[in-house]
Parts: C-alpha cells; structure tokens; sequence
C-alpha cells in the first residue's frame, strides 16, 4: 500500500470522511447548518436521534474496521475498531459541555454503543459464516 495522497486507499478517505461528519454532527452547534438540517429531520423525534446515533457510530465503527483489517489480523481489528468508536462516541458526548444549544445524554451514548455493537455482532456472525463455509 503506497501512502501517498495519489495512492491512498479508498477505505481510508471514507474513514476519514465518515469520521469527520460523525464529529461534526456530534458535537457542533444547530446553529451548523449540516447540523441544523440532520436535527431538524432525522433528529426531530427521540426515536430519529436515536437511529441517527446508532446509523452513524455502526457506520464508522465498519470504516473503521475495514481500514485496521488493512494492517491487523481481523481477530483484532475488530474489538480495536469498537473500542476506538466507543471511546470516540464518549468523547463527542462529554464534549458537548462546552457547546451552546448542546448537552451530553445518556441516550445518545447508549445509541452510539447500540450502532457499534451491532456492526460488531454483525461482523462477527459474518467471520464465523465465512470460516465455517469458506467464503
């Protein structure tokens, strides 16, 4: 794998991309208007929060996964992955304590983890399959 900006894998520019919209929405203001735009429809109900908490920590903890299986063993990669977005779900969370208009739930996190649990499962049901099979 060549590193440089020309060659750099497309797992990584979606982690990175991913990654920065979930910090972006997690912890600015409504006064965004990305931010104003997700708050106002998907995050208008406390079941749409929710499932935007969830979508978006379930999608990052897959980019990132997929970019650690690049280097790890995916025995590894995975409980790695979790940790890293967990910690980052906390993270955005206590954040908001300096943020006007924002403060940190415990929903929101229990949402977070919901998303990365469930790609983590997910992921795993699909290793065991894939071993058991060789797919």
């Amino acid at each position: 794998m060549k590193t440089r900006f020309g060659f750099v894998p497309l797992r990584l520019i979606v982690l990175v991309a991913w990654g920065l919209l979930a910090i972006i929405l997690t912890t600015q203001s409504d006064r965004l208007p990305l931010v104003h735009l997700m708050t106002s429809t998907i995050g208008s109900t406390d079941l749409g929060d929710a499932l935007g908490h969830a979508g978006l920590f379930g999608v990052l903890t897959f980019a990132v996964y997929m970019v650690m299986a690049i280097r790890l063993k995916r025995e590894w990669a995975l409980p790695l992955a979790m940790f890293v977005v967990l910690s980052l779900g906390g993270l955005t969370e206590l954040s908001q304590f300096g943020v006007l208009n924002r403060a940190p739930s415990v929903s929101d996190l229990l949402a977070n983890s919901l998303g990365v649990f469930v790609v983590g499962f997910a992921m795993s049901y699909l290793s065991i399959l894939r071993s058991r099979y060789a797919l």
